[in-house]
């Protein structure tokens, strides 16, 4: 009969299990859009990038909370201009628009037509000069809790008449979730290890 692998805490670590867990909360509140970066490495990014390709999203966006929990602030966007993006974005109030709820609800949510929804923030469209057709936002959860949310879009150029996107499908929710799923693994993961004095690699 074959055996099952059955790992346990060591005891030495056992008691200092509650202030590890607090020690990372309390390193996740220094996790904002002015230092994520300092964190988001390779694996991160290539599986955030890997999620969107799947979905068949043209950008994505990776949103945190403020240190005031008043808004979320773009911290990452893979667009064609990111740079542009992260500058004249800025900040998306907890008070309106669908990702702030996502973040709220701590749900994620798909849609078609976005235009179309009275709930939908149009001024990020209107900053970048784009409309979105399609969107996908989804929780993201690190370090005990959840601390931003990760959109991906399909988008269209106002005035072109290039068909309109696809949207997206059950499928496509499906690969972003997974994403998300895995970047907060691989944030907890890199967070332990800094908080341990552990190799990164």
């Amino acid at each position: 009969m074959q055996s099952r692998l059955n790992l346990r805490p060591h005891p030495a670590f056992e008691s200092l299990r509650g202030e590890i867990e607090q020690r990372l909360r309390a390193v996740g509140l220094l996790i904002d859009q002015s230092t994520f970066l300092d964190v988001f490495d390779y694996r991160m990014r290539e599986a955030l990038q890997i999620a969107f390709s799947l979905a068949g999203a043209h950008e994505g966006t990776v949103w945190l909370v403020d240190r005031e929990h008043t808004s979320l602030v773009p911290a990452f966007n893979n667009g064609a201009d990111p740079d542009e993006f992260l500058k004249r974005v800025g900040r998306q109030p907890l008070s309106s628009g669908i990702i702030s709820g996502v973040f709220i609800r701590d749900q994620a949510h798909c849609e078609n037509a976005v235009q179309s929804n009275a709930v939908h923030d149009k001024r990020v469209d209107r900053v970048m000069g784009l409309v979105t057709t399609a969107q996908i936002a989804v929780p993201l959860h690190f370090a005990g809790e959840c601390r931003g949310v990760i959109s991906c879009v399909q988008l269209t150029t106002p005035g072109t008449e290039a068909p309109t996107p696809s949207g997206f499908s059950l499928e496509s929710l499906r690969a972003v979730e997974f994403g998300a799923d895995v970047l907060g693994r691989l944030l907890d993961h890199a967070l332990l290890n800094a908080t341990l004095g552990l190799s990164t690699r």
